[in-house]
């Protein structure tokens, strides 16, 4: 028991460092083209237990498991942002954001490139508050019933038992789904982008997010991808592209 002890308190120590690294690179980068309007998720930092007898009263791995309440109505659900101003929500899937290089990209303008060279370079892009769907793979339009199943995932699933509780992600952020918010005159408002592979999310207000970040938060999020139909970027252990 001791020794199970010890390798949780470290572990959890090691997570902590992992959510700082994870911090630091996040807000280094722009995956998305275009876009002078960025807010990247900052992983929270967790208060350290002053001893092991401590840890393992505050934490155990269930408390940390997913669960759906019924927190929220339907109705007060979709009077929550972004769901309040959307007429119509996209789900996307694109290519790995491709950062130029210099000697490779560098004398290339986004208007020089060709339809195929667009897409393979990777993210989506935003003109006007336009999606220019020649940077997608895939996209989808979401019917009612499709939006009230994401309003769910986003603000009624949240800790099996709310408290000490474990928020993990890699450091690196390789997105390639993305769910695009549009209103009545027709304009991007917001855009909720999601690495499956790195469990970590960024979005165009900073207001946006997945919610409570449970354990199987983004594997519920890559399977409602999933059934709708976005292949490229929901396949488990796919390659980077």
């Amino acid at each position: 028991m001791g020794v199970k002890l010890t390798l949780a308190f470290i572990l959890s120590v090691f997570i902590n460092i992992g959510c700082f690294a994870a911090q630091k690179y996040l807000t280094s980068i722009d995956t998305t083209r275009r876009h002078t309007t960025r807010q990247i998720k900052r992983p929270a930092y967790l208060p350290q237990p002053k001893s092991l007898v401590e840890f393992d009263r505050l934490f155990k791995p269930w408390y940390s498991d997913c669960v759906f309440t019924s927190k929220y109505s339907i109705t007060k659900r979709l009077r929550k942002y972004p769901f309040s101003k959307a007429d119509k929500i996209l789900a996307i899937s694109y290519h790995v954001f491709e950062y130029p290089t210099a000697g490779k990209n560098d004398s290339l303008t986004t208007d020089s490139l060709s339809p195929k060279d667009k897409l393979l370079q990777g993210g989506f892009s935003i003109k006007a508050d336009t999606l220019d769907h020649s940077t997608l793979m895939e996209w989808k339009t979401l019917n009612n019933n499709q939006i009230r199943r994401l309003a769910t995932v986003l603000y009624n699933t949240g800790f099996k038992k709310p408290g000490y509780n474990l928020i993990g992600g890699a450091s690196c952020y390789e997105p390639r789904n993305a769910l695009i918010f549009v209103n009545k005159q027709g304009k991007v408002y917001d855009y909720l982008e999601v690495c499956f592979a790195c469990k970590h999310y960024s979005s165009k207000s900073g207001r946006l997010n997945v919610g409570i970040e449970c354990t199987q938060k983004y594997e519920i999020l890559r399977k409602y991808f999933k059934s709708m139909g976005i292949d490229f970027g929901t396949r488990k252990n796919e390659n980077r592209q």
